[in-house]
């Protein structure tokens, strides 16, 4: 895919009459429309961001690359990129393999985030049906019993877990107000003094 600005001409229409306008053979629509994409996003990048950004494109049958914006911007871009650290320079770049693992691991997140939501709605509407209903809870099949069960135990280790950030919160409070009440009681003796 190579780069060189152009003004899309028709080819071969004619204007009032018979004579015929020519132009060049333009290159296929959906590589320029993906360079020119690309190029308008990076453009959009480095004015929204307030960073410098250039593109080098390697076509392929091409030994030239296509680079964007031609000239010195581009060197200088490079030559600030060059005089990083290799660590830094390296700690945001991801080939096709990496991008892809970092997506799936996103996406599992998500994924085990709505799992927790729809057992946590799935634990309180059995909860609820079974207690208003007073509804034997033999007739639960295994999946809606291992749910009931999970939604219960993360209920109850919810329960412990605020039980003991009561417990240090009182402690705290206990330290302080025995500190504070040492702290009355020495200025009762500097007061005597």
């Amino acid at each position: 895919m190579r780069f060189t600005p152009f003004f899309p001409v028709l080819t071969g229409f004619t204007t009032s009459g018979s004579a015929k306008l020519f132009g060049p053979v333009l290159a296929p629509v959906s590589g320029r429309t993906v360079l020119f994409g690309l190029l308008k996003k990076v453009n959009e990048l480095s004015i929204l961001c307030g960073v410098e950004a250039c593109i080098i494109i390697y076509p392929e049958n091409s030994a030239q690359p296509d680079i964007w914006p031609p000239g010195l911007r581009t060197r200088n871009v490079l030559g600030k990129f060059m005089s990083l650290p290799e660590l830094e320079r390296n700690k945001k770049m991801l080939d096709s393999e990496g991008f892809a693992n970092q997506t799936l691991e996103k996406t599992q997140k998500i994924l085990m985030k709505q799992i927790e939501k729809n057992q946590k709605k799935s634990g309180i509407f059995i909860s609820d049906t079974y207690k208003n209903l007073e509804c034997d809870t033999r007739d639960l099949n295994i999946n809606e019993a291992n749910n009931w069960k999970g939604f219960i135990e993360k209920r109850l280790n919810e329960v412990e877990q605020k039980l003991i950030s009561i417990k240090i919160q009182a402690e705290e409070e206990t330290e302080n107000g025995i500190e504070a009440v040492n702290g009355i009681a020495n200025l009762g003796h500097v007061a005597d003094v």
